[in-house]
């Protein structure tokens, strides 16, 4: 992943987080760092403030998976 990719953060249970009408949220990588010691960060930002609050700054990448140019439409995309 690069900064400018959209993507799903999964939850602990699996699915990727969703508003409260189910839809899921999409988050745009903004940076990327990689520690010798802890591995690749992406720096996340949503324009749903209440996720961006909540889950906007720095995730390892094994929560995330990019989302696919067809899913686009799906809940809030940036």
């Amino acid at each position: 992943m690069k900064p400018g990719d959209t993507v799903w953060l999964h939850t602990l249970a699996g699915p990727p987080l969703a508003d409260a009408d189910g839809h899921r949220i999409a988050f745009r990588v903004t940076a990327v760092q990689t520690l010798s010691r802890s591995g690749t960060w992406y720096l996340l930002h949503t324009e749903h403030p209440v996720a961006e609050e909540i889950f906007g700054g720095w995730h390892p990448a094994r929560p995330l998976a990019r989302i696919h140019p067809a899913e686009q439409t799906e809940g809030r995309t940036l």
